[in-house]
């Protein structure tokens, strides 16, 4: 029996048997246990034994546990039966499972030289920079206290963190300040896009730096018509600030009139639609005096919107709530018609330029807002520098340095200019709020403009008032207890207007021809039945004023109404040298 135990085939049997025990088992297959692993949990401790040929410290193989160990093993038998097996099949799959292999590692070598060079260019210059400044100990290491995001210059979310000494001193009200703006420097972060949170005052006090919020870069006018009904009538919105405030300017309570300076493709138009069709909405009356003859033309039939385009009537026309557009322009041929038209008592200074100054100045106390809408904003342009002193509402985009010297030189430094279409930034009370106008589509417009409780004036009252007395008169007319700055603007009969005005010229429209209001050509090709043609068909413009008298025997207008369309309404524009805007 002894002999049989000693046959070197049944201990090499019995040495196989332990070795498949072993094996299946998941302990070290040379029968030395170097931690405390058993089949389901992992090993904590070192037991000391060492093999003489790996006398160490176990390897992470030895701390995995039994089930682990197995599972490991048997792919890798598995693997070798199936390569003898299927052995092309398994060619291709290790030819992939060394390609995802090595590109993982490529990967991760990625990453940690992204992370060193991170730490070295970032983190490391900032702690060696402060450490000493806010009172960190030289022995302290970099990732103790300084926490700063690969990705901080493009991860709107990210969050820089400066974990202070307990014994941290706030010297003065702008240390902290001074610390962040300096901290901004070294890691070329721009401090004016970024928030500042400190706790110093407690146990443990720390310093964080965040992304500020964006003011959006598109704002959609339907999208803020929620919030424009819950505004105030007399406080239009504007549009959207950083953290999507909305911005108004209350036209009662902070600033009646606004200035609008803004280079070509500003959004002059854009901002003034926004304006007018909120106003409109709550019952307002606007006047648009545009000598282009091309702009705000989806208000042209609004029942409670003038029109004058020509200089005549912009030189007599008494305003409610105005939009003045390209006053450099406007101002200018005031100038020039009253110059050339004066008589030899009047005065040397037109008294459409004085109305402009006496709007500006009193236009609060009679419900008169004025939209004056500038290339370049300068004393000049506005009729002097007392009138543009009283634009309390100041709105500039695409501005120049010039530009915001002259009419915002209490806010320093100036803000950064955007090339975002209708980024602008709105200067009220010593105070600069970049802002991202509301964009007005036609469809906006005609829905919010035509909305609302609003009740017609008759236009006959805006357009033949004259500047002086019948301004007095119209005031009293729309006083305050009769038109609010909220709801509904008031009925007034038609006799209730005439009593201001002379007794009506009442004409029909072969006689305007006649009269030469709708003229005949003189090429040969017209004639005066084209004429009267083109006349009734202008009398289906929605600007073109109504009836006076209507009877079965043919209508009648007003012949200076109709005299007003003409001279107003929009045609081809004729490129002459005084014609050609800046």
């Amino acid at each position: 029996m002894i002999s049989l135990l000693l046959h070197p085939l049944f201990l090499l049997a019995w040495w196989l048997l332990r070795l498949v025990a072993r094996f299946v088992s998941g302990r070290p297959l040379n029968g030395i246990h170097r931690t405390d692993a058993n089949f389901f949990s992992a090993g904590t401790e070192d037991t000391g034994d060492k093999p003489w040929f790996a006398p160490g410290a176990p390897t992470q193989w030895s701390y995995l546990p039994g089930y682990k160990r197995l599972a490991s093993r048997l792919l890798v038998v598995g693997s070798f039966v199936a390569y003898l097996r299927w052995p092309r099949q398994l060619q291709v799959i290790g030819v992939v499972t060394a390609g995802v292999v090595l590109g993982v590692a490529v990967w991760r070598a990625y990453v940690a030289f992204t992370l060193y060079r991170h730490r070295r260019d970032v983190v490391i210059p900032v702690h060696v920079a402060f450490c000493g400044l806010v009172g960190h100990p030289s022995s302290i290491q970099a990732e103790d206290w300084v926490e700063i995001p690969v990705d901080y210059l493009t991860n709107l979310d990210m969050r820089i963190s400066l974990h202070l000494p307990e014994d941290f001193q706030v010297q003065n009200a702008k240390h902290i300040q001074e610390i962040a703006m300096a901290v901004c420097r070294k890691i070329d972060l721009d401090f004016d896009e970024v928030q500042v949170l400190a706790h110093p005052q407690t146990s443990a006090p720390w310093l964080e730096l965040r992304h500020a919020p964006k003011v959006p870069r598109l704002v959609l006018a339907s999208d803020l018509f929620d919030a424009m009904e819950k505004q105030p009538a007399s406080a239009p919105v504007i549009g959207l600030t950083a953290g999507d405030q909305v911005v108004a300017t209350d036209l009662d309570d902070e600033a009646p009139h606004t200035l609008l300076s803004m280079s070509t493709g500003g959004g002059k138009s854009n901002y003034a639609y926004g304006q007018a069709c909120q106003l409109l909405h709550n019952g307002a009356l606007v006047i648009i005096l545009d000598y282009k003859r091309t702009s705000l033309k989806y208000l042209r039939d609004h029942p409670n919107v003038v029109y004058v385009r020509d200089i005549k009537d912009i030189h007599n026309t008494t305003r409610i709530f105005t939009v003045c557009e390209e006053q450099n322009v406007t101002v200018r041929k005031l100038s020039r018609y009253w110059k050339k038209h004066k008589e030899k008592s009047d005065p040397d200074r037109s008294p459409a330029v004085d109305a402009l100054e006496d709007v500006a100045s009193m236009g609060r106390t009679v419900l008169e807002n004025l939209l004056a809408i500038f290339q370049f904003g300068s004393s000049n342009a506005a009729g002097g520098s007392a009138i543009r002193e009283n634009y309390g509402n100041r709105v500039l985009a695409r501005y120049s340095n010039r530009a915001w010297q002259m009419l915002a030189p209490e806010i320093s430094p100036m803000p950064k200019k955007s090339d975002i279409p209708g980024r602008v930034q709105v200067v009220r009370a010593s105070r600069a709020i970049e802002t991202q106008v509301a964009l007005w589509s036609k469809e906006d417009i005609r829905t919010y403009a035509w909305s609302g409780d609003f009740s017609q004036l008759p236009k006959l009252a805006l357009g033949f008032l004259p500047v002086g007395e019948g301004l007095e008169k119209l005031s009293a007319l729309l006083s305050e207890d009769e038109l609010p700055t909220a709801g509904p603007a008031p009925v007034h009969t038609v006799e209730q207007v005439r009593e201001l005005e002379p007794a009506e010229e009442l004409i029909t429209l072969r006689q305007a021809v006649e009269l030469g209001i709708e003229a005949v050509q003189p090429d040969g090709n017209d004639t005066f039945e084209k004429a009267l043609m083109r006349i009734r068909k202008a009398s289906q413009d929605p600007e073109f004023p109504e009836p006076a008298v209507r009877s079965g025997a043919g209508n009648k207008w007003n012949r200076e109404a109709v005299d007003f369309y003409y001279r107003n309404r929009i045609r081809s524009r004729v490129l002459e040298a005084e014609e050609v805007f800046d």
